[in-house]
């Protein structure tokens, strides 16, 4: 299987109003990090990779079989190929990691990406710092008439996103464009993703698209569904065109392998 650098997958998505039984949501202005995290190199005959936040009747951090890198480009929502520099092994090397927050309550998960940008900083040493460079990235625009996504009436603060069922299924609620940008260049794009719809405010839509083609999973024997751009349009009202543009990007300045537990 061809390695990828492609962002971690996540596998639970929390987000207002979807809290594990037995916990609150943590206060949004909290800024929590790890009261104590694990990281243990990743067995050499793990398949599976994930990131899973407040799995069950927990508030815990989990991540296995992520690299470095990927982890940087959970942390600070980019997309692979705008995390530059770094030694081979913050490439190659695998990670498992295990983590429980500081503060009561289930953070949402831009608490839990600050959480894992403090331990990169913690545990690996992490320094860096910004450039904007010209790089291959898709630009995200209004299709031919109109977008075709619903504004949300949802008063919460909080975004609702989620993968439950086949890859190439998700159903998104109060979410920005640009938040949708961040997401989409996250989770399924093989390109950063720049927000040129000019829509404002927030809205509620689902996807269907057929894996594989944009993404480094395997296509499913399902009823063929479109692929990712078609279904962009079709779908969505919106158009995905690849370009190039100034984009922001991370170059790490060092890295080290991980202090002992």
């Amino acid at each position: 299987m061809k390695k990828s650098l492609s962002p971690p997958l996540l596998s639970i998505l929390i987000a207002a109003g979807a809290w594990p039984q037995g916990h609150q949501p943590m206060p949004p202005d909290a800024q929590p990090a790890f009261e104590a995290a694990s990281i243990k190199p990743t067995p050499p005959d793990a398949q599976r990779t994930f990131i899973s936040m407040g799995r069950g009747d927990s508030n815990l951090f989990s991540s296995s079989n992520h690299s470095v890198k990927q982890l940087i480009a959970f942390a600070y929502l980019l997309h692979s190929s705008q995390v530059i520099g770094g030694p081979p092994w913050a490439e190659n090397d695998r990670y498992d990691i295990m983590g429980k927050p500081d503060a009561p309550g289930l953070p949402n998960i831009a608490q839990f990406q600050g959480m894992v940008r403090r331990l990169l900083t913690d545990r690996f040493g992490l320094t860096f710092h910004r450039e904007r460079k010209n790089l291959a990235v898709y630009a995200m625009t209004i299709a031919k008439g109109s977008a075709k996504i619903l504004k949300s009436e949802n008063s919460s603060m909080y975004p609702v996103f989620g993968t439950n069922g086949p890859p190439g299924a998700l159903a998104i609620r109060n979410m920005s464009m640009t938040s949708f940008a961040e997401y989409a260049q996250s989770r399924f794009l093989d390109k950063p993703v720049v927000d040129e719809t000019g829509l404002d405010g927030r809205y509620d839509f689902q996807l269907h698209w057929q894996p594989g083609l944009a993404a480094d999973v395997p296509p499913s024997d399902a009823e063929p569904l479109p692929d990712i751009f078609i279904a962009f349009q079709q779908q969505l009202g919106l158009k995905l065109q690849a370009t190039r543009a100034a984009a922001n990007t991370l170059v790490i300045d060092k890295v080290e392998k991980p202090t002992a537990n």
